[in-house]
């Protein structure tokens, strides 16, 4: 048994003296294996599109809305400053002497 028919625990072919066929269970995975290589192969490409720099689109535009804030939304200086904190908190930072 090859190792995807070990792990599906059934047969995925059937071989005979000059022909191979997809048994049921065989048949039941194609459809499924095909749309994640498909997927794979998409994930590939788009990696090497962003490593080559040749990516224009954002993965934030891709993202369904209310998830993602728009690219060009400043950040409040308080936030960027690394403290963790929001304008107007008033709290003291942790490990803060004053």
């Amino acid at each position: 048994m090859s190792n995807t028919s070990t792990k599906v625990g059934h047969p995925l072919f059937t071989k005979g003296p000059s022909t191979v066929a997809r048994t049921a269970a065989g048949r039941q995975l194609l459809p499924a294996a095909r749309r994640g290589l498909g997927e794979l192969t998409a994930g590939l490409d788009a990696a090497r599109r962003i490593g080559s720099g040749a990516a224009a689109q954002h993965v934030a535009d891709r993202m369904p809305p209310g998830l993602a804030a728009p690219a060009s939304t400043p950040r409040s200086r308080s936030m960027s400053s690394g403290t963790g904190r929001t304008r107007g908190d008033t709290s003291k930072a942790p490990g803060s002497m004053t």
